[in-house]
């Protein structure tokens, strides 16, 4: 008997919204997976029995759709990178149960508890995370019939099992490292002319999955090249020695210049320049001769002598000093009223030099 092929507009239906959900589940997982290995799933969906002609020989048909759940297992073999080769074994139960009437007004009523299935499937990665597979095996269910003929207050009872062939055509998607889900439509062509249709979506696991080799870790890097050794520095400059202190003296009770003074004080100007002197201080001195007040003005002309003649050979006034002590700052320890020729004085004492920076870096001497 020709089987039939009920409600094929809707059946593509499901098939198509089935496809399109599980296709949108592909942005949630981009990375590739592996559909290699052992796997377990729970499914479910819808169920569709046509009977023709079945049912303790009377002429009946029943036709009715329900629901079907179950599990299924497998294990499934890498051939390549997008194709692999797998084996699996389901078993469903149905809650189909259909009523039915003979041409003479009999009823029958056929119950479809349940099923099981022995297929193998190819399957073809269209993306690194999508498998698109085929599967063909062999299928067997169990039909409890009863049977009350018309204005009968018996009914008959019976139980068939029918074998067949069934096809499948499905849509697998990674959901991770491990997990996945699909969308599946079944056909199955029993004996006697029972025919089944369905379309069921699953959720599993998968183990012993194949894991592609470690990518070759990237040689070190070559080792930095030795720094030259730098060059010692040259040694700096010596710091500049400030010359002096110069002392000048003077007769008793005098503040003129002596040809003595003029030699020391030509050679304290010339070193100013030379060495770069930035100021000079002329502490006038006098001995305990005299009174306190009258040595303090003799200490104050005799400094200020040495001022003018040093400006005189070039030493900047903005940078000399004058500044008179009187008797305060004896150089020789003398009573009061004694004349000591060596506290008769000046001293010149140089400020220093402007610090500067080595014009190159250098080893501080």
């Amino acid at each position: 008997m020709t089987p039939d092929y009920p409600e094929k507009g809707k059946n593509l239906k499901h098939i198509l919204l089935c496809a399109v959900l599980l296709a949108g589940t592909a942005s949630v997982s981009a990375q590739a997976y592996e559909f290699d290995g052992f796997r377990v799933e729970g499914q479910g969906g819808w169920d569709n029995l046509k009977f023709d002609g079945v049912g303790q020989g009377f002429n009946t048909k029943v036709d009715d759709k329900g629901w079907v759940y179950g599990a299924e297992g497998g294990y499934d073999m890498r051939l390549s990178d997008s194709m692999i080769l797998g084996v699996f074994g389901n078993y469903n139960w149905s809650t189909v149960k259909a009523t039915g009437f003979d041409g003479l007004g009999g009823v029958t009523t056929a119950d479809a508890k349940h099923e099981w299935s022995a297929m193998g499937r190819l399957g073809f990665k269209i993306t690194p995370s999508t498998l698109l597979y085929v599967a063909g095996g062999y299928a067997k269910t169990k039909v409890d019939y009863n049977y009350t003929p018309v204005a009968s207050l018996v009914s008959f009872d019976s139980s068939q099992s029918y074998g067949g062939v069934r096809g499948a055509v499905g849509l697998e998607q990674g959901l991770g490292s491990h997990v996945y889900a699909k969308v599946e439509y079944r056909y199955t062509n029993y004996q006697d002319g029972l025919s089944r249709n369905q379309v069921v979506g699953g959720i599993g696991v998968r183990f012993g999955q194949y894991s592609p080799p470690p990518e070759a870790a990237a040689p070190p890097p070559p080792p930095p090249a030795p720094m030259a050794e730098a060059a010692p520095l040259p040694p700096c400059p010596p710091a500049a020695v400030t010359p002096g202190p110069f002392l000048v003296f003077f007769d008793f009770d005098k503040s003129l210049i002596t040809p003595e003074a003029s030699a020391i004080l030509d050679r304290a100007a010339e070193q100013f320049a030379a060495t770069g002197q930035v100021s000079v201080a002329l502490t006038g001195n006098t001995d305990t001769s005299g009174s306190a007040d009258y040595n303090m003005a003799l200490s104050q002309r005799r400094a200020d002598a040495v001022r003018n003649y040093m400006v005189g050979k070039g030493v900047p006034g903005g940078a000399a000093s004058a500044t008179g002590v009187g008797e305060t700052n004896l150089l020789v320890q003398t009573a009061d009223g004694v004349r000591e020729p060596q506290n008769r004085r000046v001293e010149i004492v140089f400020g220093g030099v402007a610090a500067t920076m080595p014009a190159t870096p250098c080893t501080p001497q």
